[in-house]
């Protein structure tokens, strides 16, 4: 990754989600698995913001918005939110963070088969899980539900990436748990905006 090393280090604080869907997909199955794609962006990010002479404070919250509330730091601490914010954090939210001055960076982490969209499962007898109740349960679903579901799923995905865009954000979407990926989609947006960046993963 590029580093930009300001005169004066910035803090970082790597706020990541710790609600239910955060660990919906076990490793034993073949869509994203989030706690990889979270190890793998942390360290990322505290590695960058090492060697930018950066002070790093992890932040596990239940309730992201709820963390992102109370964040005790100073102006231009670079804020970066992990979630698959299938539980959205509200505009206000975000807005106090900018008001605040804080450098705000979401970083979206949705399995691209299952919550960006929605697979052709129609007639098809499938576990759904229950996170919050430790198990599962066989649903069928017609083709007008896939449909709908898709639809919806889809709509979601795009009015997160809207919503945060217009309120001047850059977020960074993840979707897949390869580490040299997710490196790229880092290199990415550093280089997005690199001339406007005292420091940058």
């Amino acid at each position: 990754m590029r580093e930009h090393f300001a005169e004066e280090a910035a803090a970082v604080v790597l706020a990541v989600a710790g609600h239910a869907s955060m660990s919906l997909y076990p490793d034993s199955l073949p869509w994203l698995h989030k706690p990889r794609v979270v190890d793998t962006a942390a360290e990322l990010i505290s590695t960058s913001a090492n060697r930018a002479r950066c002070h790093v404070d992890p932040v596990d919250a239940v309730s992201l918005a709820s963390a992102l509330s109370t964040l005790d730091a100073p102006a231009g601490t670079y804020v970066f939110a992990v979630s698959d914010f299938l539980e959205p954090v509200p505009e206000e939210v975000w807005t106090e963070l900018l008001t605040r001055r804080f450098d705000v960076v979401p970083i979206v982490v949705q399995d691209p088969v299952w919550e960006r969209s929605f697979p052709d499962v129609a007639d098809v007898v499938l576990p759904a899980v229950l996170p919050e109740a430790g198990g599962s349960r066989p649903i069928r679903l017609t083709r007008p539900e896939v449909e709908t579901l898709r639809a919806a799923h889809e709509a979601r995905y795009v009015e997160l990436l809207d919503g945060l865009m217009h309120l001047g954000l850059e977020p960074i979407a993840l979707e897949n748990d390869d580490a040299d990926q997710i490196f790229e989609r880092f290199v990415s947006w550093s280089e997005g905006r690199r001339r406007g960046a005292g420091w940058a993963a």
